[in-house]
């Protein structure tokens, strides 16, 4: 069988945070570089059919903060 994935697979129990408990969610920490935490133990859902990413507006801004990204207008 041919695959282009190469690496390891971890698992990862399923969120008991509703509402993300109703879908494929996880229990997430969101980190830039290896020191600078934007988001801490929060439910999340996954969906590997898209690039997109939604968090919490706190989140967002400590984002921005930490990389000095702007929102596009």
């Amino acid at each position: 069988m041919l695959s282009s994935f190469t690496g390891d697979i971890h698992y990862v129990p399923i969120t008991k945070t509703s509402p993300a408990n109703k879908y494929w969610g996880i229990d997430q920490v969101l980190t830039y570089g290896k020191t600078t935490t934007i988001l801490k133990g929060n439910a999340g859902i996954m969906d590997t059919g898209t690039t997109l990413l939604l968090i919490a507006t706190d989140a967002f801004h400590a984002y921005q903060k930490a990389t000095g990204a702007t929102e596009d207008k």
